[in-house]
């Protein structure tokens, strides 16, 4: 260890310019760090200390920016990235399918943010003085998504299908962060499985017609880690500097996003192993968590701060209170007794227990017909290859999201899941691709897409879908 530290050190002090570099990223970091403590009571803020949160992000990475002159990717043209190209625009094309009219209306908590992002975001009462997007907001959810929100119907039109759009482009867009996430973890074959599961599949296809910001963590999780692993494999620091700045995003969307932080810690374990370069992986990943935290530590001192805002929501949908107990399983539950509820009811909403909220209530579990089957196996194959991180992803989004939360399986609380069980039912197709029995891994490819597909816009659409009854907000974009 101390001729680890001795090395590490000689690397980042070796020279004068690096020691000005390392300096501006810690300069960087605790002026941010300042502007999140300077504003955290204040809801409105003029734009002056945004604009410098911005350069100290631009600051920071100058700072890191690679010397190297090798490209993280090459851009030509070929079958990989043609295939690519088409299948997002397959994806966009199945999100945005009648979107005018299905789901017909939104579910309250999407007009909550559409009414608050008309009335408090580009406000043009109120000039330079705008709504604080380094805190949290409406339902402790991070204000800075409103603006995402309040562009979307900019753009798109003043509907509830302009205010869907920026969700639908998200949802296309993380069938490619998948597909180089699983390339750089797994292999090119199962990258392309995960990815063509995922734009058919279902439950991914809803939540990308929902005005709200939980589609965005299955873009920044598998980006955060393809990225990472990309940059590293190639000898780029560019793709930690990537990496960082999609972990750090991630902390102004849906808070189920915060499991990429015990995702990125499995990450780095599991490079550490496979590596001799230890010094130059912590340098490498360094520059990945430094870039990260310049852009969330307004929020990170915010929760601090103010921890009766940022936690308020936890307060509500935490579900170890023997309110929640008594409401789940009546007065005389034990603990015990409401431990196996969540247990059997969180782990087993992939196969068996279906979405107890308005949110989705397709009234079937996550997985239906042959993947539903393939997901056990898919976990099992993992297991005997030793593939453990899609199983773990898949472990902590059920705890956090399902064990933990009152009215488990919430389908809104199960999003973070999504890249991760696609991965482990892609796993037993490419198994079966590779043997005697590649034909049975066509067919069941193509009844997973035909299923889900016919049960989306088929089954699903021909009946009633929750609360989508709510209209766009009759409300002006500005305070009056």
């Amino acid at each position: 260890m101390q001729i680890f530290l001795t090395e590490l050190w000689h690397t980042l002090w070796l020279t004068t310019a690096r020691k000005k570099k390392m300096l501006a990223v810690f300069a960087a970091v605790v002026v941010s760090a300042i502007i999140g403590y300077r504003f955290a009571d204040n809801p409105f803020i003029s734009i002056n200390p945004v604009l410098l949160w911005f350069f100290c992000i631009f600051l920071c990475a100058a700072a890191l920016y690679p010397a190297e002159k090798t490209p993280l990717f090459h851009l030509r043209l070929n079958r990989t990235w043609a295939g690519l190209f088409a299948l997002l625009v397959a994806a966009f094309l199945l999100r945005v399918f009648k979107l005018t009219h299905f789901p017909s209306g939104f579910i309250p908590d999407e007009a909550g943010s559409m009414n608050f992002a008309l009335q408090y975001i580009f406000n043009p009462n109120t000039f330079w003085i705008i709504m604080n997007p380094l805190r949290t907001g409406l339902d402790s959810q991070p204000v800075l998504y409103s603006y995402i929100l309040r562009l979307s119907v900019q753009l798109f039109g003043f509907t509830i299908p302009g205010a869907r759009m920026s969700s639908a482009i998200i949802g296309a867009l993380s069938i490619g962060a998948v597909f180089l996430m699983v390339n750089e973890m797994a292999d090119r074959k199962t990258a392309w499985l995960t990815a063509i599961l995922m734009t058919a599949y279902h439950y991914h296809i809803h939540w990308s017609r929902v005005s709200l910001s939980n589609i965005w963590v299955t873009l920044l999780l598998p980006l955060t880690v393809g990225f990472f692993l990309r940059g590293w494999r190639k000898g780029q620091s560019g793709g930690a500097l990537l990496a960082g700045f999609c972990l750090g995003a991630t902390a102004y969307f849906y808070t189920g996003g915060y499991v990429l932080v015990f995702l990125v810690i499995l990450l780095l374990w599991q490079t550490w192993k496979k590596t001799s370069d230890h010094v130059r992986l912590t340098i490498y990943a360094g520059r990945m968590l430094a870039f990260a935290l310049v852009i969330a530590i307004p929020l990170i001192v915010f929760s601090a701060v103010k921890p009766e805002h940022f936690f308020d929501r936890l307060n509500t949908i935490y579900g170890w209170k023997s309110a929640a107990v008594t409401a789940t399983l009546g007065n005389t539950a034990s603990y015990s007794e409401y431990l196996i509820h969540q247990v059997v009811h969180s782990f087993g909403a992939y196969n068996f227990f279906t979405d107890v909220t308005g949110f989705y209530a397709p009234k079937i579990p996550f997985l239906i017909g042959v993947s539903s089957l393939l997901f056990p196996i898919g976990i099992g194959l993992a297991f005997y290859r030793k593939q453990y991180f899609p199983i773990l992803w898949v472990f902590l989004v059920t705890m956090l999201g399902g064990v933990l939360i009152v009215g488990t399986p919430a389908s809104s609380h199960f999003i973070a899941s999504i890249p991760a069980v696609c991965w482990l039912v892609a796993i037993p197709i490419h198994w079966a691709s590779e043997t005697k029995y590649s034909r049975w891994a066509t067919i069941a490819l193509v009844v997973i897409i035909i299923t889900d597909l016919v049960f989306y816009f088929g089954v699903y659409s021909a009946g009633k879908y929750g609360d989508f009854t709510v209209p766009f907000p009759s409300v002006e974009p500005y305070i009056h």
